[in-house]
């Protein structure tokens, strides 16, 4: 069976991730070329851009339903902890996730009607989830059908087992969102490195264009140029896994 993967993206997303790219790019090829001719340098750039910017979208979108199935689980072990079935605690924790959200078209909510489609269809709710930790890549998703798997193979007491896990879940949230804080400010102060290059390339452009003339339309400039394109690009990345940190 093919894995599917989790979709985030909407057009009118991957259309502006390429607008943007182009406009960089543009910009880009003006300031270290000053002509066409460096187009063919910088073919490469905009598929590596849309990568990454769609995948840093992803990740975001990632992040945020998986808070989201963090609260529904919190809804269902409410639920197993009066004694209701857990294939009734996640029709109830729909409805109850519903009252909860004003925003109708959360992602999470769009989940749990597939999961009560399919718990209708007599899907078994170990398998709901697998399928849904398969689109989605959580992590938490796949340890919670694994503990459902467990827990009913050994009699094991799910809602005790379930609130541990969700006091673990909160917890590691917690750290991550701790830790983002701690780096926000070295996250900034990467930007603007990462734009300061461009930035005194523009201002020598348009303030002393006479001074940058020699970088343009012959050989060694281009040669200069490029160098510099791939050093900074180098660069970007490195600062960026620097600053990237994961839990």
């Amino acid at each position: 069976m093919t894995r599917k993967k989790y979709r985030f993206w909407i057009t009118k997303e991957q259309l502006s991730i390429l607008l943007k790219g182009i406009l960089s790019g543009g910009v880009l090829v003006f300031l270290f070329y000053d002509s066409f001719i460096g187009i063919p340098f910088l073919l490469p750039y905009l598929p590596v851009y849309y990568k990454r910017e769609r995948e840093k979208q992803q990740e975001k979108e990632k992040q945020e339903l998986k808070k989201e199935f963090e609260q529904v689980i919190k809804l269902i072990t409410k639920g197993l902890e009066i004694g209701y079935s857990l294939e009734h605690c996640i029709e109830s924790a729909k409805v109850e996730y519903e009252e909860m959200l004003s925003n109708q078209t959360s992602p999470m909510i769009r989940e749990l009607e597939t999961f009560v489609k399919k718990l209708q269809m007599n899907v078994p709710v170990q398998q709901i989830f697998e399928e849904f930790a398969m689109e989605s890549q959580i992590e938490e998703v796949k340890n919670f059908a694994q503990i459902i798997e467990i827990a009913r193979k050994t009699g094991g007491n799910l809602p005790a087992i379930l609130r541990r896990t969700t006091e673990v879940m909160l917890e590691k949230e917690q750290v991550y969102e701790e830790i983002l804080t701690m780096m926000s400010a070295k996250k900034m102060e990467q930007k603007v490195m990462t734009f300061m290059p461009v930035g005194i390339l523009a201002y020598m452009r348009f303030t002393s264009n006479g001074y940058m003339e020699p970088l343009y339309h012959n050989p060694i400039g281009i040669l200069i140029a490029t160098i510099g394109l791939v050093l900074m690009a180098v660069s970007i990345l490195w600062a960026e896994k620097i600053v990237t940190i994961t839990i």
